[in-house]
């Protein structure tokens, strides 16, 4: 839980927040005296770069010469919906690859 207080203000931003996570986010008038709580409103904010894949591990294909399996877990925190992974491949770690 974090509090930001602003003086007279009626509008404020939300900083340091995590992508892609659900906050319930209700305000607070005061005087002297704390008032009641406004509504209280859910809200998700916009997805973010995710993370790395998770257990990223190959192994050749049984029989094949030619052919290497590959296998990887989904990235914590996901920061937003998976909606693929690229796999790159090349036979030199010199080698540049695209840019995120």
């Amino acid at each position: 839980t974090s509090v930001v207080d602003t003086n007279v203000a009626n509008s404020t931003n939300l900083t340091g927040l995590v992508g892609y996570t659900t906050y319930t986010i209700f305000v607070r008038a005061r005087t002297v005296i704390l008032g009641d709580n406004s509504t209280f409103v859910m809200i998700t904010t916009n997805e973010d770069v995710p993370s790395s894949p998770q257990s990223f591990s190959l192994s050749p294909v049984a029989g094949s010469p030619n052919q290497l399996s590959a296998s990887w877990s989904v990235p914590i925190p996901r920061n937003g919906i998976i909606t693929g992974y690229s796999v790159y491949c090349n036979t030199s770690a010199n080698q540049a690859y695209p840019e995120q």
